[in-house]
């Protein structure tokens, strides 16, 4: 009786064990590198450059602003491995949404993979 329990202990234990290695995996696998590295803020206009530091092109997919959903299934391409001007008042705008910021707005942008950047908007 005890060896029984002793072998479904290493048989429970042996499955959680390769179950928590594939997680680690997955998401070490779906994390993309991204850097805010400017901010621009002219009137209520945003504009920011992103750097995309992957071997390929990724997508932002929606735009938040104060936990609000400004624009979504955006589709604009950050080019891999160089960094590319995002004029998210236009961008926003042109989904039907509000395109204004303000200085202090807490700004979350998420790509079709579901990274995210978040930001305070300052002058």
């Amino acid at each position: 009786m005890i060896a029984v329990a002793v072998a479904i202990s290493v048989i429970v234990y042996a499955w959680s064990s390769g179950f928590i290695s594939q997680k680690n995996t997955q998401e070490a696998t779906s994390a993309e590198s991204l850097v805010l590295e400017v901010m621009r803020l002219s009137g209520t206009n945003l504009t920011v450059h992103i750097r995309n530091h992957e071997p390929s092109n990724i997508y932002l997919d929606a735009v938040y602003v104060d936990g609000e959903l400004r624009a979504c299934t955006i589709g604009c391409k950050l080019v891999s491995n160089s960094v590319t001007l995002v004029d998210l008042t236009s961008l926003v705008g042109s989904k039907g949404g509000d395109g204004a910021f303000l200085e202090g707005n807490r700004v979350k942008l998420v790509t079709a993979r579901g990274t995210q950047i978040q930001f305070v908007v300052k002058d």
